[in-house]
């Protein structure tokens, strides 16, 4: 390798490169709509509302790409005013070129405040740590079997007693009806983003959304995200995003302007129920981080299915002293990655 290592911004000349380098880190199970040059671009490239700058950068040697890594920009809105942060997403590097690694996600490091890390690789969560990286909370998913049987037909066959015993026990997940929202409650759907200016939460932090932010997730071309405005006798109160993918259907955003928890409830029954009355629904599965959302994910039904470890970054203490973030999906790229050969949490 010629010079040292040198991290500068990638160009839309560099996706052919990038995509190879996606392949040869998660190989041939990568769903094939992953390496197409509009998604790449999309997630790269295409300006954001909530970002100023490159977000793709990467380390060369000449026309080489030895490693790359994106920004996932978030902001979080709460008591203590608005937290800019990141969650940075393809992190890949030659693993032939000691130390490249590591100094393209430094570098990145540096672009913000506050960086969060979601799960990660094995070999990702023994590095953190060691580079200021603390224990920061667990997200969850949670899930609910909506079509047993369109589930076992089209999932990808193991051992057949296996799916057999698997299916019975769907079966059993799926007695009982979806919970119904409060009276006054309804979710419609909607083609127009509204802007729901509303004061910052008091007891949690959330993720800032405009209707140019929730605009740039509907327009994903790896995803089928659709967009619910959430109604409370007559006045819209919030909104959710689904987006369904291979018999799953994701509840990946949900605001509500209201900290009671029986208005968080309805939100989620409606999101719930909107998302079981599409065709192609075998589960529902929604992520939180926060307690009282799981308690409320519980009572309706819904089962624990995974866990990842969240860990931060925060030399400058921008969360010391918070209330915990109320993260969800589209808060990193969890609300579209997928794969074809495990396409179901339960």
């Amino acid at each position: 390798m010629r010079g040292s290592l040198e991290v500068t911004p990638a160009r839309r000349v560099d996706l052919a490169e990038i995509a190879r380098l996606i392949k040869a880190t998660f190989g041939d199970d990568l769903p094939a709509e992953f390496l197409k040059p509009d998604f790449l671009d999309w997630k790269f490239f295409l300006p954001r509302p909530d970002w100023d700058g490159p977000r793709s950068y990467v380390v060369r040697d000449g026309d080489r790409i030895l490693a790359h890594a994106c920004v996932w920009p978030v902001a979080f809105q709460g008591p203590l005013g608005e937290v800019r942060a990141s969650h940075l997403i393809d992190w890949l590097a030659d693993p032939s070129v000691p130390g490249v690694g590591i100094t393209i996600y430094q570098h990145l490091m540096r672009l913000t405040g506050v960086v969060l890390a979601i799960g990660g690789s094995p070999q990702a969560r023994r590095l953190l740590p060691k580079i200021g990286f603390a224990p920061y909370g667990i997200l969850e998913t949670y899930a609910r079997v909506i079509r047993p049987w369109n589930q076992f037909a089209c999932r990808p066959h193991g051992a057949l007693w296996r799916e057999v015993v698997r299916l019975g026990r769907n079966a059993a997940w799926r007695l009982g009806q979806l919970p119904k929202p409060d009276g006054g409650w309804s979710a419609q759907p909607a083609t127009r983003v509204h802007e729901f200016p509303a004061a910052p939460p008091r007891t949690y932090g959330i993720g800032r959304r405009s209707a140019d932010h929730i605009n740039y997730l509907l327009s994903c071309p790896a995803a089928a995200c659709r967009y619910y405005v959430l109604v409370k006798s007559g006045v819209p109160r919030g909104y959710f995003l689904l987006n369904p993918v291979g018999g799953q259907c994701r509840i990946v955003d949900v605001r509500v302007h209201s900290e009671e928890q029986c208005d968080w409830q309805s939100a989620y029954r409606c999101a719930a129920r909107a998302a079981a009355e599409l065709a192609s629904t075998c589960e529902v599965t929604v992520a939180s981080a926060l307690p009282w959302v799981a308690e409320i994910l519980r009572r309706d039904g819904f089962r624990q299915r995974g866990e990842k470890p969240v860990v931060l970054y925060d030399p400058g203490g921008r969360l010391t002293g918070a209330p915990p973030l109320h993260l969800q999906m589209v808060d990193s790229d969890a609300f579209f990655l997928y794969s074809s050969s495990y396409p179901f949490v339960t």
